[in-house]
């Protein structure tokens, strides 16, 4: 049986589209950036830095669609 969403809940799924649509905007940005070959001229650090945060967006967009999967059939009621 599907359980009704709390108002906390609600404010949540109504804000995780936006939040998925900011993180995956970062994370074409960030792959634009290390699409270019200039960008491997960088510092081992930056370098380092850049695929981490790219690592990081990745967990956090999936982690993101996966709550809203939690979430959305609650909204039926």
């Amino acid at each position: 049986a599907a359980r009704r969403l709390s108002e906390k809940d609600r404010r949540e799924l109504e804000a995780i589209p936006g939040r998925i649509e900011a993180l995956e905007a970062e994370q074409a940005m960030l792959h634009a950036g290390m699409a270019d070959p200039a960008f491997y001229r960088r510092s081992p650090e930056m370098i380092a830095g850049a695929k981490g945060r790219a690592a990081t967006l990745a967990g956090e967009i999936e982690k993101a669609y996966a709550r809203w999967a939690q979430l959305e059939p609650a909204q039926t009621d």
